[in-house]
C-alpha cells in the first residue's frame, strides 16, 4: 500500500511553487501547529477523542469544521451541523464513537440547521450528549440569523 504524503511535504512543495504561495503555506503550518488547524480521521476506528470523531463526522457530512467547531484541547464545546447530509446515519456514527470513546460529556452546544435528523434521532443524540444544549433550526432561521451557522468562542 502506498504511503500516503504528510500535509508537511505537501504545503513544502506548495510553498516552493511561488512566493504567494510560500505565505499561504506558511499560514496554514500556523494553524496545524497552534492546534486550529487538525488532521481528519479518515475511519471512524481512528478516532482517540472526542475531537478526533467530530472531525471525522465533518468529513463524512462534506462539511469544513472551521467555521463550525470549537475546541480547546481535546474538549469539543460546539458543533454546528448543516445541511441534509447529517442525518440519522450520522447519528449512528455517532453512537459507534460513543461505543468507543465514551459519553461526550463536553459537549455543551450543538446545532442542527437544515439537517434530516429525525425525531427518533434527535433523542439519541440527547442520550449520546446529555450535558448539550441540542437545537433544530430551520435553513429560514439562518437566513435571519446567520450567526448561527458559527460555532465561536
Amino acid at each position: 500500500m502506498k504511503k500516503r504524503p504528510k500535509n508537511s511535504d505537501f504545503l513544502k512543495m506548495v510553498a516552493e511553487s511561488s512566493p504567494e504561495m510560500a505565505e499561504i503555506a506558511e499560514e496554514i503550518k500556523n494553524d496545524y501547529a497552534t492546534g486550529r488547524r487538525r488532521d481528519q480521521p479518515w475511519r471512524w476506528d481512528q478516532c482517540r477523542s472526542w475531537l478526533d470523531g467530530w472531525l471525522y463526522i465533518y468529513r463524512r457530512v462534506c462539511l469544513d469544521y472551521g467555521d463550525h467547531l470549537l475546541w480547546d484541547d481535546e474538549r469539543v464545546r460546539c458543533a454546528v451541523q448543516i445541511g441534509p447530509d447529517f442525518n440519522d446515519k450520522s447519528v449512528g456514527l455517532l453512537e459507534r464513537l460513543a461505543g468507543r470513546l465514551g459519553a461526550g460529556l463536553d459537549l455543551q452546544e450543538l446545532r442542527l440547521i437544515g439537517t434530516k435528523v429525525s425525531d427518533q434521532g434527535l433523542e439519541r443524540l440527547r442520550a449520546l450528549f446529555p450535558n448539550a444544549k441540542i437545537s433544530r433550526y430551520s435553513w429560514e432561521d439562518r437566513d435571519a440569523h446567520p450567526e448561527i451557522s458559527y460555532a465561536k468562542g
